[in-house]
């Protein structure tokens, strides 16, 4: 459905280097939209509170860790223009490179280390190997991505 107002979202890039090599934060969807699917930690942004606010919120429900540092990394808008139950989403992109505490599963999300140059692209939303390398690249600033009549397979993108 193209809606007026996107459902407004946040997501997590939680980036550390262990043993030389360059890794992300991913999670197992447990519940919700894209349960089952690999994904970067994140959520809705609740009424009152900004992107940032809600990436370090949702950043510490889902796995336990605290990000001292959210850096914007991009939006991405999201259109599910032939689906009449999924809301059109935007989702404000926040790199942590210096976030505290050890990972924990939660009822939303089980999370784990992922080398960079390993990340499961098969297992995410089609989206994810468009605009996550430059995420990461720290060269993404804007991407859309178009939803089939299914809702899952990607119709077209821009970045």
């Amino acid at each position: 459905m193209t809606s007026a107002t996107p459902l407004e979202t946040c997501l997590v890039l939680v980036t550390r280097t262990s043993d030389g090599a360059d890794e992300v934060l991913l999670g197992r969807k447990l519940r919700g939209f894209g349960r089952s699917r690999v994904v970067a930690p994140g959520g809705k942004i609740d009424a009152g509170e900004s992107a940032q606010e809600a990436a370090a919120r949702e950043l510490e429900e889902e796995t336990g860790l605290r990000a001292q540092t959210l850096a914007p990394a991009g939006v991405l808008d999201f259109r599910f223009s032939h689906d009449d139950l999924t809301q059109d989403m935007r989702a404000h992109v926040f790199i942590a490179s210096d976030a505290l505490g050890a990972v924990q599963d939660s009822d939303e999300i089980a999370g784990r280390w992922v080398r960079q140059d390993e990340i499961p692209y098969v297992e995410m939303w089609p989206d994810a190997r468009h605009w996550m390398p430059r995420a990461l690249a720290d060269t993404l600033q804007h991407a859309l991505f178009v939803y089939g009549a299914d809702g899952v397979t990607l119709e077209r993108f821009e970045l």
